[in-house]
């Protein structure tokens, strides 16, 4: 994993490890992340065709203005989660043995 980031130019390799963020450690947002998710499944052979980038990225540009808001109109259990999931490189790499990233 880390010979592919380094490869890519996605990161500083010697800083990295399995409770490494893609998004919060390395940066990887928006349009970025889908091209490293992508590059990623090609490298490792690893099916993304269920993967939700919203579930674990924000949009271009860094952060979501309009879920806070709406949230305020909504009852708890239909609000919108507002920061997403953090996806390490312990996950990436049990998608390698999985074969699949969802």
């Amino acid at each position: 994993m880390k010979a592919f980031i380094k490869r890519n130019d996605w990161g500083d390799a010697r800083r990295l490890d399995g409770d490494t963020s893609v998004e919060d450690d390395m940066g990887i947002t928006g349009m970025d992340a889908l091209d490293f998710i992508n590059a990623y499944a090609k490298e490792f052979d690893v099916d993304i065709t269920e993967f939700d980038y919203s579930k674990y990225f924000y949009a271009e540009g860094g952060i979501d203005l309009l879920s806070p808001l709406l949230n305020l109109f909504k009852p708890k259990e239909e609000q919108v989660n507002i920061k997403p999931q953090k996806l390490t490189l312990a996950h990436l790499a049990e998608a390698v043995i999985a074969g699949k990233l969802v």
